[in-house]
């Protein structure tokens, strides 16, 4: 099944699109995948099957990799999207404030319980284990009786003493040290800023070469948004902004990183370190269902498929796992090291997206019943969220076949998608740019078209769109909605209801 397909029209000659792209499907799949490249996943073969199979958006990990070779997937990905005439939405994911091991001493690196472990400011070697991190203050921060948790929580070690230079610690946890491993110090206050050097430069390369979103990491407060959006501005850059949510200070002030953000990421793993293990589950749902309130898109992380990074088939819980994330109607579910470094990166992809169209298909009508009660409940503070609420409503008396959607830099679509209509929302921009970032919206699918000041022009140009892709066909009832600003007062800030194949009627 072809996802999220786009393509160049002109005005008043629709037939250029006149190959269909798919057809309509009622379980058409809503809900987005995201997948991180790496080793395993970043051949022209790979990424063709992973797009065949449902990739709607690519992250590129900052932490690792280098610029040139990030360029060449990057290339890589646009060509293949543009060869399927689709809009791939493209995340460069920083790496921000994050504490690591330096080089691991391999004679000391297995550590049990009671064992004892020194760690410096600066490496050195003793005869017992002892290693320094990438956070050179990390001996002030800590104080005697705070956890140092390493790789995930997977070393689970607690400070007993402090000296000048060093921290001495005892495993209560065991495991094998290794480089690059993250640390995590949920007990003390890590005084780091929220862009690294390697991030500002990141930045940069980011605006040069047209990444989409940037996933700032560990955000603790509002103010590391406003950081990042201002570093942007400086390169001129338009790149929206994810919120990873991965810190217990972040839970402290979540209202305020949404409100900041542009879009919020659920990073389950170092958030399951920092917090309560039992908790993360009942923090997703909540921060879900608060950041598409908020209209914010919202990407669930972590281990969704992890068995799969070696088995071909997932476990039982992980099914279940995606199925909730659907259930919950999160705009998108992520893959990390299953197609980064897997073996089954193609099968990752195709058994997400199975999981996402079966669940879907289970439960339509209570979709929009809820989004109906949304509509209802939340008032709107502008004129196009009002349009677009009052568009929800519409479309869930009305049921039509698709919900269009005229809009310049995605603000409506956006406000639509909030709604998780139980139809398809075709997003109408002009701008390729703009087509790549509401592609990770919920339902969403772009097609790139001018806008015909013509209104009579325009209708044509929608019918020949939705025909020709098989979105609809002659007779079919579609709700049109015009953002600010489009041409034409006849058309802006408005809802239409119209049948395919009837002009203006």
């Amino acid at each position: 099944m072809h996802r999220g397909a786009t393509y160049r029209t002109t005005v008043g000659c629709p037939s250029v699109a006149s190959r269909p792209l798919r057809h309509y499907n009622p379980l058409m799949v809503k809900t987005k995948i995201v997948a991180t490249l790496g080793p395993g996943s970043e051949s022209t073969e790979v990424l063709a099957g992973m797009l065949d199979a449902g990739l709607d958006v690519v992250r590129l990990n900052f932490s690792h990799g280098n610029n040139e070779d990030r360029l060449d997937v990057l290339t890589r990905v646009r060509t293949l999207a543009s060869q399927r005439r689709r809009a791939i939405t493209i995340i460069g994911d920083l790496c921000g404030p994050k504490v690591r091991l330096c080089s691991v001493d391999p004679v000391h690196a297995t550590i049990g319980v009671g064992d004892s472990v020194v760690i410096g400011a600066t490496p050195g070697t003793a005869d017992r284990p002892r290693v320094s991190t990438t956070y050179a203050d990390i001996v002030n921060c800590v104080s005697i009786g705070d956890r140092v948790l390493i790789a995930d929580g997977v070393i689970r070690l607690r400070v007993i003493a402090k000296r000048a230079d060093e921290i001495e610690c005892r495993c209560e946890l065991p495991g094998t040290l290794e480089d690059r491993k993250g640390v995590n110090l949920p007990d003390s206050t890590v005084d780091l800023p929220s862009l690294t050097d390697k991030d500002l430069a990141d930045i940069h390369w980011a605006v040069t070469n047209g990444v989409d979103y940037l996933a700032l990491s560990f955000v603790r407060q509002a103010d590391d948004i406003e950081a990042l959006r201002r570093e942007i501005a400086r390169h001129n850059g338009h790149q929206q902004i994810i919120a990873k949510i991965e810190t217990a200070a972040a839970i402290e002030v979540i209202d305020e990183i949404i409100a900041a953000s542009d879009a919020i990421l659920v990073a389950r793993g170092d958030l399951g370190v920092e917090m309560e293990l039992a908790r993360v589950p009942l923090l997703q749902k909540s921060i879900t269902r608060q950041s598409r309130l908020a209209s914010k898109p919202v990407i669930i992380a972590t281990e969704m498929l992890q068995s799969m990074v070696e088995s071909p088939t997932p476990t039982r819980a992980e099914v279940s796992d995606i199925a909730n994330a659907v259930l919950d109607k999160a705009d998108a579910v992520m893959l990390s090291a299953e197609t980064a470094i897997g073996r089954f990166p193609v099968g990752a992809v195709q058994t997400m997206s199975d999981i996402i169209a079966a669940t879907e298909a289970f439960e339509p009508a209570a979709g929009r019943t809820r989004a109906t009660d949304d509509a209802v409940s939340s008032p709107s503070d502008t004129v196009t969220a009002a349009v677009a609420r009052s568009a929800a409503l519409v479309a869930a008396d009305l049921k039509p076949r698709v919900l269009v959607a005229w809009t310049r830099v995605g603000n409506t679509v956006r406000l639509l998608s909030r709604y998780r209509p139980g139809i398809p929302v075709i997003a109408l921009a002009p701008d390729e740019a703009v087509c790549r970032r509401v592609s990770l919206y919920y339902g969403v699918t772009a097609l790139q078209t001018d806008r015909p000041n013509d209104e009579t022009v325009r209708r044509t140009l929608i019918d020949g769109l939705l025909c020709n892709g098989g979105w609809a066909e002659p007779g079919d009832t579609v709700v049109i909605v015009a953002g600010p600003d489009s041409p034409g007062k006849a058309l802006s800030n408005a809802i239409v209801v119209h049948q395919v194949g009837h002009g203006t009627q």
